[in-house]
């Protein structure tokens, strides 16, 4: 399998750097606003969308859910 390449577009805020989660190879959005990203043969990379130094900005969505629990989802209240 030979290396392929892929262009995406993100849409989200701070979408200018998506920083590779394990492997440190980020990507920076270039000025059509696409990403260019090169994969491996049977490759993969997992992105997040932010710089490498946002903890501080990520948020709890566990107090977010607006829906009761169903019999099917029997989470907290």
């Amino acid at each position: 399998m030979h290396e392929q390449k892929v262009r995406l577009r993100v849409g989200a805020p701070r979408d200018e750097v998506l920083v590779e989660v394990f492997d440190g190879r980020h990507s920076r959005r270039q000025n059509d606003g696409q990403h260019r990203i090169t994969l491996d043969g049977y490759g993969w990379r997992w992105f997040r969308v932010g710089a490498p130094d946002n903890v501080l900005d990520r948020s709890d969505l566990s107090g977010l859910r607006h829906d009761p629990p169903s019999a099917r989802d029997p989470g907290k209240p």
